[in-house]
């Protein structure tokens, strides 16, 4: 549009100079830059953000621009006034646009005739200011909108990059922290028994050698994405870590273990739940109940938690806000509470036949946590 409209005033220079009258080319190059200026201006992403007061300063200086230099000096440049029209169509919208497309038609006649020209003549004129303006608008609008699909293509790019760290973060912590964290316990726990129960020492022994192999395991479904937890094989493994440290375990509702996406959630849940019993919690006794339905739900219960100084928040733990993220994704909710007599519980819902969705909504804020507890596993062991 720039190197158009500067064609144009350069063909009217020339008519200028080709006339014995010659007029004042030191008007024409004083205002024709200004012209330019307000046409990018007009024409760029500030221009629907204008507002109807200040497009109508901009567009009514864009008139005196043109039409004054015309009127006043004799300056030459036909169908400039298609400019003005243009922005005044896409500037100012609705009413007032199309009232300023009209006067500047009007003045294109106005101006045609001031020149000197036939009827025929400035009818041609009109006309090329009509087609140049709505020509003119099209391009600016249809500059607009490439610029917003750009912008947005760009945030969408951004997004799917968060969201993909945020996954791996997750997977992250889900599959493999877990895994290393009852590794060290267990590590902890041989350190001890070396030398005084060697029996028991190879017996977790045997369990680091098959928690490794699970860790390697879920290494490579986080690789290939292709999750195969199963909340049956999870609470098997809850039940041996727990008993092994002198956690009494019951289970009601184990025929409702779901599967599918409320399976994979729930196994997660119980890997997170168990890391934490046993990292921020004195805990005896662990009651983990299953419920199925057109919601299935999973609570974990167990003794020995403290109330916090302060309620906990979306941002508080980790693990938990994976959990809260994942089950929102699915469209179920993660809740946690702690009771006057230290009982923590953590339920999760996930509706039948979930499917992952997107969301950008937070976490769902959970209500407490569980006290700091040391990792020293062995008292419980002994």
């Amino acid at each position: 549009m720039t190197t158009v409209q500067c064609g144009i005033g350069l063909i009217g220079l020339f008519v200028m100079l080709d006339v014995e009258s010659r007029p004042d080319v030191t008007a024409w190059l004083a205002f024709l830059p200004g012209i330019v200026a307000l046409q990018m201006l007009h024409s760029s992403t500030v221009g629907p953000r204008l507002g109807l007061r200040w497009g109508l300063c901009t567009v009514g200086l864009q008139e005196v621009l043109i039409y004054l230099p015309s009127f006043a000096f004799g300056v030459q440049w036909p169908g400039m006034p298609g400019f003005a029209a243009a922005c005044a169509l896409v500037v100012l919208r609705g009413w007032p646009g199309n009232v300023v497309f009209a006067a500047n038609v009007a003045g294109a006649w106005a101006l045609g005739r001031d020149s000197g020209l036939s009827f025929g003549e400035t009818a041609c004129v009109t006309a090329v200011t009509v087609v140049i303006g709505l020509g003119v608008s099209a391009l600016i609008q249809m500059a607009w909108r490439l610029g917003r699909i750009s912008r947005m293509e760009s945030g969408i790019v951004r997004g799917a990059a968060q969201d993909e760290r945020e996954r791996i973060a997750r997977d992250l912590h889900d599959l493999l922290a877990s895994r290393l964290t009852i590794v060290a316990l267990r590590g902890e726990m041989v350190d001890r028994y070396v030398g005084e129960q060697d029996d028991r020492a190879r017996s977790e022994l045997r369990h680091m050698m098959g928690l490794t192999r699970e860790v390697l395991r879920d290494v490579r479904s986080m690789a290939y994405e292709c999750w195969d937890l199963s909340p049956g094989e999870e609470l098997e493994n809850v039940r041996r870590v727990l008993s092994g440290v002198g956690v009494e375990v019951s289970v009601a509702g184990e025929e409702d273990v779901a599967d599918g996406e409320a399976g994979l959630l729930f196994a997660v849940t119980l890997r997170e739940a168990m890391v934490n019993l046993l990292r921020h919690s004195t805990a005896t006794r662990c009651h983990i109940t299953f419920r199925g339905g057109e919601k299935a739900e999973l609570r974990v219960r167990n003794d020995g938690a403290e109330k916090p100084t302060r309620q906990a928040g979306p941002a508080s733990g980790l693990g938990l806000g994976n959990l809260a993220a994942r089950a929102a994704a699915v469209g179920g909710s993660c809740t946690a509470s702690i009771s006057r007599d230290g009982w923590y519980t953590l339920t999760v819902t996930c509706p039948a036949g979930a499917r992952p969705k997107r969301t950008s909504s937070p976490a769902t804020p959970l209500l407490a946590q569980s006290a700091p507890r040391p990792l020293d596993p062995v008292p419980r062991a002994s």
